[in-house]
Formats: structure tokens, sequence, C-alpha cells
């Protein structure tokens, strides 16, 4: 008898499509302000735009259906700052045109299903 796999991500991966969101996000933010996406707030009584800001007026777009409170859920403002502004200072520092295009890398959406295959077959 084969194991029956489980719907969505196992608890504790890593989720891609909120990464790819964040990332796409931190290359409009780029290519709209000419200044990269940091986590800095803005001083107190400032006019000027955060990057924190953009993605939080983004976040309240998004359909209720992928803002629910569950697991698979869309990540809070700050995990969608944080991890995007990281990933794009990686994309940013990488040779691959894709990457710094604003797509996440391919090998990590590969390992992450080979990953996610072998658990399944596995007794």
């Amino acid at each position: 008898m084969q194991p029956t796999r489980k719907r969505g991500r196992t608890r504790g991966s890593v989720n891609f499509a909120a990464r790819q969101l964040g990332l796409g996000l931190a290359v409009i933010w780029n290519e709209q302000t000419a200044r990269p996406p940091t986590r800095c707030e803005s001083r107190p009584g400032s006019r000027r735009p955060t990057y924190t800001n953009f993605v939080a007026a983004i976040a309240v777009l998004v359909p209720m259906l992928f803002r629910q409170t569950v697991p698979s859920g869309l990540p809070d403002v700050e995990y969608l700052v944080r991890v995007s502004v990281h990933d794009f200072r990686a994309a940013m520092a990488s040779p691959e045109e894709y990457r710094r295009r604003g797509l996440l890398d391919e090998q990590q959406w590969l390992d992450a299903a080979g990953s996610s295959a072998q658990q399944v077959t596995q007794p």
C-alpha cells in the first residue's frame, strides 16, 4: 500500500509562492522608486513612503481567501518584507539574468520538489 500524500506543503517548509511574491514586490519597488527595498522605517513626520508601507498596501489588496490565518495563507507583512529584502539582495548579486529580473533560484524549487517526492515514496 502506497502512503497517501497530504495536500499542501509539509510543516516548516519554505513558502516559495510567498517568497516569489515578496521578490516581485521588491523588484517593482526598485524599478518605480529607483531605491532598493529596505526594512527601515521612515522618520516621524516624513512623507517619504517606505517599502514596508508598500508591501502592507499590496497585502490589503490580496483576496481574503489567501489571507486566512491557516499555515498556507499569506504570511504577515514583516515576514514578506524581511524575506523579500534578503532575496532581492541575493538576486541583484547573482550573475544569472533571470534572478536579477526577479525570479527565485530554480534549483531551490527543484530541490524542494525532490525532497517532498522522496518523503512520499519512503515507507
